[in-house]
């Protein structure tokens, strides 16, 4: 099993996190609270 299908302890992942529910409107993901990039917090 691959290292990058899920997001949990030991696995690695890059991530968005929103203020709000991108799913009903794609939009919201540009309203983000934080990026995760590797093992390192993005400036916001």
């Amino acid at each position: 099993m691959s290292n990058l299908d899920m997001v949990e302890v030991g696995k690695k992942a890059d991530l968005i996190l929103a203020n709000r529910n991108p799913l009903p409107d794609v939009a919201k993901t540009r309203d983000l609270r934080g990026v995760m990039l590797g093992h390192r917090s993005m400036a916001m």
